[in-house]
């Protein structure tokens, strides 16, 4: 897979300076086909994948922490 400059540099060389697949592909040491691909469908983007927390077991206990404390101080 390719990395996002230099999906940006194929889109920039081929939409901007009109430049032909094959003179990018030699220019950017890239095979003709791939350039072509991401010509026609740009990277996709990663999916967002949601995430726990290692705190997550604990956070009831913390918040009872901080509100112990917080009363405490007044």
């Amino acid at each position: 897979m390719l990395s996002a400059e230099q999906i940006n540099e194929i889109h920039r060389l081929h939409w901007t300076e009109h430049w032909p697949v094959r003179k990018i592909a030699r220019h950017l040491h890239i095979g003709r086909r791939t350039i072509a691909k991401y010509i026609v469908a740009p990277a996709q983007t990663a999916a967002p994948r949601q995430r726990s927390s290692k705190l997550d077991p604990f956070k009831p206990t913390i918040a009872e922490f901080l509100a112990d404390r917080h009363i405490g101080l007044g």
